[in-house]
């Protein structure tokens, strides 16, 4: 996945999406809505919103009535919200010793 800024706080995020079976490559426009640092942790947090549309012919999928052909529409409205925080430290691995003679 890859990102291009458009203005501001909006950005695209160009990658694949797969649904169904099928992949295609589509462009996700998205915001970043705000970025702060804990004070305790130094870590930082950062919320996103993001909202695209697909339609389920182009991914395979073809559902209709035969007594109403548009009962089911075409589109599907993707919506997300993220908040994310940034990865701490790997954690050590616990070394502990077995027993001699096991």
């Amino acid at each position: 996945m890859r990102t291009g800024k458009k203005k501001g706080n909006q950005f695209i995020a160009h990658g694949t999406f797969t649904m169904h079976g099928v992949s295609k490559e589509i462009a996700l426009p998205f915001t970043i809505n705000g970025v702060r640092k804990d004070a305790k942790t130094g870590k930082t947090t950062l919320g996103a919103t993001a909202r695209t549309i697909i339609r389920k012919s182009e991914y395979g999928m073809n559902w209709a009535r035969p007594d109403n052909p548009t009962f089911l529409g075409d589109d599907v409205e993707i919506e997300l919200s993220i908040v994310t925080r940034a990865a701490g430290p790997p954690a050590a691995a616990a070394t502990t010793a077995a027993p001699a003679g096991r």
